[in-house]
């Protein structure tokens, strides 16, 4: 029987089957020990084991792509400046005349010149715009679409070229009178229009109070006014005297006072008469002549329309009307005998009125303005020898231009809406002897 094996440090080293020991007695420390291995390897054999997750499978491998054949893609041409008008413009030139040649001496430039500002051109473009021959030249597909888009650009430069070389300017915008609106200023308008290419007007009629108020506003250019005399203008406009009228009596066929040569101022004042602007400066006038000669007016009937409309009404009423011998002569068709009233003359004058110095107005206003400060519009009333009026239809009864060239007392009138001397004061003329 052998001895029992010790180690080195004097101790008995277990041996033989597990759980006997040799004769030595074993320490406190290996108890301990002893007895965490026995406990660690009854709970390994008690204690199931968890299973091992399962392995994650790689991700799939995409399978490489197929080769395909695939074409180069063309760059765009980007042009190293913008194109100028005049080259264009040569372009154009050079395409409808078929030769570079004839476009360099319809352009006023050499034909070297000519052909380096082609050979710029198409640099710029990016494309020969021209197929070259000993013939001349022509378009090539690139240079076709470019001379269409060329021939359109050309067109609005020329339009803004034709803007700044002649600014359009607006209209010249005249109010007057609704007398001479009417009578006088379409003949002095078709007359300047005659004269004056591209000038425009445009034509406001008004009464005389409202003329001024649109020409004090900056609402119209130009205004023709009848001056009232009793009134203090203090607007600041300026004025001319440019026509003068008359008002008169219209007398119907079988009134009383066609027997009259004149009509006596009481009954005059005291007759309901037909008129157009019973508030306009013509009744300011009437009235202020009577009431110098101590008589109250009647209120005329006030009639709506154009003065045609007055002399109408005054034929089929059998009623008189005052009416302005303006009006009176440029309706001759109305059958009616003008009279005066007896010793008062009803004298109207029309005055051309703007706003500050003449050379401070539009060039245009300025043309207009003086057209009609210095133009006679008044047409001799001295009758024919067959008795018609002059510009008349030859052979045309006098009875029917009675109101044009009346006879009697108004055979001696001169011409009431003759042009006066610009710059020289009228005022009324109602005394009988300034008429001559």
């Amino acid at each position: 029987m052998s001895a029992p094996r010790r180690d080195q440090g004097g101790k008995p080293e277990p041996g033989g089957q597990p759980g006997h020991y040799g004769t030595e007695p074993l320490g406190l420390d290996d108890l301990f020990a002893l007895a965490d291995s026995v406990a660690t390897a009854r709970a390994e054999d008690v204690l199931p084991r968890a299973p091992a997750p399962p392995p994650i499978p790689p991700p799939p491998i995409p399978p490489p792509p197929r080769p395909t054949a695939t074409r180069p893609t063309a760059r765009a041409h980007v042009p190293v400046r913008d194109l100028e008008v005049g080259e264009l413009r040569a372009f154009c030139a050079a395409a409808t005349l078929g030769s570079i040649a004839e476009a360099a001496r319809a352009m006023g430039v050499s034909q070297p010149a000519m052909s380096k500002r082609m050979r710029a051109l198409e640099h710029v473009a990016g494309a020969n715009l021209f197929e070259r021959s000993s013939r001349g030249v022509t378009l090539t597909p690139a240079g076709v679409q470019l001379y269409s888009a060329a021939r359109r650009l050309l067109r609005s430069a020329d339009s803004v070229q034709a803007l700044i070389s002649s600014p359009p300017t607006a209209p010249v915008r005249i109010a007057a009178s609704p007398t001479v609106a009417e009578l006088r200023l379409p003949q002095v308008l078709g007359q300047l229009a005659a004269t004056e290419q591209g000038l425009s007007t445009e034509l406001i009629s008004a009464n005389s109070g409202l003329v001024r108020e649109l020409v004090r506003d900056g609402r119209s250019d130009l205004g023709i006014a009848s001056v009232d005399p009793y009134a203090l203008y203090s607007d600041g406009l300026e004025q001319w005297i440019v026509w003068r009228d008359e008002l008169v009596v219209a007398v119907p066929s079988g009134h009383p006072w066609e027997q009259h040569e004149e009509i006596p101022a009481q009954e005059f004042a005291q007759a309901e008469i037909l008129q157009r602007d019973p508030w306009s400066n013509s009744s300011r006038v009437v009235n202020a002549t009577l009431e110098r000669q101590g008589l109250e007016r009647a209120a005329p009937e006030p009639v709506v329309g154009s003065s045609a409309t007055v002399l109408a009404l005054a034929q089929a009423r059998g009623r008189p009307a005052l009416i302005s011998m303006m009006a009176a002569r440029a309706n001759p068709e109305q059958q009616l005998e003008l009279r005066r009233v007896d010793g008062l003359r009803f004298g109207l004058d029309y005055a051309l009125v703007w706003v500050g110095t003449m050379l401070d107005l539009r060039p245009e206003v300025q043309t207009v303005a003086g057209h009609i400060l210095h133009t006679p519009f008044a047409r001799p009333r001295a009758g024919a020898p067959d008795g018609t009026e002059p510009g008349s239809p030859a052979g045309e009864p006098q009875a029917l231009i009675t109101a044009a060239a009346p006879a009697g007392p108004l055979a001696g009138l001169p011409d009431a809406d003759l042009p006066l001397t610009p710059g020289v004061p009228q005022g009324v003329w109602g005394q009988s002897s300034q008429l001559g």
